[in-house]
Order: C-alpha cells, then sequence, then structure tokens
C-alpha cells in the first residue's frame, strides 16, 4: 500500500468517523453568529421570537451545508482511493427490468 492510500484510508475514517459532531458543532456556530448579528442589527421593535426562529433556520441551513460539504469530500477521497486500489470504480450496468 501507497503512501497516498494510506493518507486517504485514514483521512476517510478521521472525517466518517467525526463528520457528524463538525456538521452540528458548525450549525450551532452559525445559529449563534446570527443571533448575535440580528441583535446587533435589528430594531427593538422586531419580536425576539422571529429572531430566534430565523438564527435557528439559519443554523439548520449551516449544519445541512457542512454535511453536503463533507460528503463530497468523502466521495472524493473514497473515489481516488478505490481507483489507486483497484485500477478505478467498477463499471456500471444497467439492468432491464421484466414487465409481467
Amino acid at each position: 500500500m501507497t503512501e497516498r492510500e494510506q493518507q486517504l484510508e485514514r483521512r476517510v475514517r478521521w472525517l466518517d468517523r467525526m463528520r457528524r459532531g463538525l456538521a452540528i458543532t458548525a450549525g450551532v456556530l452559525v445559529a449563534l453568529g446570527a443571533a448575535y448579528e440580528m441583535a446587533q442589527v435589528m430594531d427593538d421593535d422586531w419580536p425576539q421570537l422571529h429572531a430566534g426562529a430565523l438564527s435557528l433556520a439559519l443554523g439548520f441551513v449551516g449544519w445541512l451545508v457542512t454535511e453536503v460539504v463533507f460528503a463530497a469530500a468523502l466521495a472524493f477521497w473514497e473515489s481516488e482511493l478505490a481507483r489507486l486500489e483497484r485500477g478505478g470504480l467498477p463499471r456500471a450496468t444497467v439492468h432491464s427490468r421484466r414487465r409481467k
């Protein structure tokens, strides 16, 4: 096994193990940052419930975007690892369904 293959395996294992916690942390940080910025920008006539709900929604979007970025990185690294180990990804085949 080459050094590059070992490095990719370590990256994939680490990110697969830590992905959920990192994404949740990123979502919480986005929500807290949004809450702080909204407190600075919004006037006192804005209801706090609306600002809190908007902060939660932005935190959810931050979590979702982080999950997508991590999934893309994992797919890229796993594809490269498969290419290095097996000479490429297996060939895709299409199977037609039989109609009854």
